[in-house]
């Protein structure tokens, strides 16, 4: 296995045969798993090594990149918009895992040095360049006793290179450590641009919107003067299994992104806090009174009638295609729906996240697909160009599998 760049002779192909050998390393590369679910960094890769093996290496600068790779502006502005840096780095850092994983089936190997956009190729059963032989820092006499005093200076590109695999490292270790897939950093990167979000979570408490029944448990009629007993208030203050399964999952996973967040129940969350920092909405219009005040502009939304709820669309009204017959036997429960919504929120002045279903498989489906990669993947591919930092909202089906939600699958998505 190649894991290090001194394992072959740099060089730049000039046969035909020279440069197939690349492409061939270029299409496995691009199979593995560390590209094959991107979109991004298989483009940004090939582009840069045919643009090398074409001699047009001078002309891979950053600017050039956000043009022809990912569609920019010539006259973007590459400080506010580092979409090629960021790209660069995780090609960088990909490049150096696929290699130190898998190692090279071919002769040859790709690598992307730091501070550069041009790859470099090398022959791995070629004598190594005479600028990666270490040399020793004493010489030896004949039985092999170092020569006292005597060292020979290292020459500055020596010392040079040095740096640049210490600072090769140190990035590998950062992006290691700290890199989210594209996929998900696009959906959230609008919202992480704060420092702290708020996860607002339905609670079981009684609104004066619905004072008997919230979240499907039924409060007794009783006196408004009357104090709660610890008993009710224990029963009350609780949410249900598939809200607190996606409160779960989405705080899992902002921790595991190292985001700040605070957790609200809905009656207890103040017009101030969703004032000074995005908010990520757990559950439905039925018990959320936020979402309800939040998303009824949103061209998708719940509707309910007569025991049947669906999700509306207010550019075809009268579709009903997407519902559930709530008071059909539990066991005949095979399909849920649900939506998935990433508003900015002029109201508030803040992005708001919006993880909802019909019923509690499609809040569940909500919750899977925020936190998972495949899934926003799928999105990157489907959604229209730009979608990044856009209004966005998703509907979803999930199966129903033997009481357990299956995998949410798109169905409709709308950017504006």
């Amino acid at each position: 296995m190649a894991t290090s760049s001194h394992r072959g002779q740099s060089w730049l192909p000039e046969t035909d045969a020279e440069r197939d050998a690349i492409r061939q390393e270029l299409e496995r590369i691009l199979a593995s798993e560390l590209f094959a679910n991107s979109k991004r960094y298989p483009s940004l890769l090939k582009y840069i090594v045919e643009e090398t093996l074409a001699g047009r290496a001078e002309n891979l600068k950053e600017r050039t990149i956000g043009i022809e790779v990912f569609g920019r502006d010539p006259s973007y502005d590459t400080n506010a918009d580092p979409i090629v840096r960021i790209s660069a780095a995780q090609v960088r850092h990909r490049l150096a895992q696929y290699y130190r994983n898998l190692g090279c089936v071919g002769d040859v190997q790709i690598e992307l040095l730091p501070g550069s956009y041009v790859p470099h190729f090398r022959r791995l059963g070629s004598p190594p360049d005479a600028a990666w032989e270490t040399q020793k820092e004493e010489t030896a006499t004949p039985d092999g006793a170092p020569v006292p005093g005597e060292r020979r200076t290292k020459p500055a590109w020596l010392v040079i290179a040095g740096l640049l695999i210490v600072l090769g490292v140190l990035s590998w270790f950062v992006m290691t450590r700290w890199s989210v897939p594209d996929a998900v950093s696009a959906f959230w990167g609008p919202v992480w641009d704060a420092s702290s979000i708020v996860v607002c979570v339905p609670g079981n408490f009684p609104t004066p919107e619905n004072p008997t029944q919230t979240s499907g448990v039924a409060v007794p009629e009783r006196d408004p003067g009357t104090p709660l007993s610890i008993s009710e208030s224990l029963r009350l203050n609780s949410i249900t299994w598939p809200d607190a399964t996606v409160l779960y999952s989405v705080v899992g996973f902002l921790q595991a992104q190292g985001k700040q967040f605070r957790v609200r129940r809905d009656r207890d969350l103040l017009f101030s806090e969703i004032r000074s920092s995005p908010a990520v909405m757990i559950g439905g219009p039925y018990n959320n009174q936020w979402l309800k005040r939040l998303t009824s502009r949103y061209r998708f939304t719940y509707e309910r009638e007569e025991g049947e709820s669906w999700i509306r669309d207010a550019e075809n009204p009268s579709r009903r295609n997407w519902k559930v017959d709530v008071n059909a036997p539990y066991t005949s429960f095979d399909v849920d729906y649900g939506i998935v919504s990433r508003v900015w929120d002029p109201t508030i002045e803040h992005w708001v996240v919006v993880a909802s279903g019909i019923a509690s498989y499609g809040t569940i489906g909500a919750g899977e697909f925020l936190t998972s990669d495949k899934h926003l993947a799928i999105l990157a591919q489907e959604a229209p160009k730009g979608w990044e930092r856009k209004n966005l909202q998703v509907v979803f089906v999930t199966k129903v599998l033997n009481g357990n939600a299956g995998p949410p699958q798109i169905l409709a998505i709308h950017v504006w």
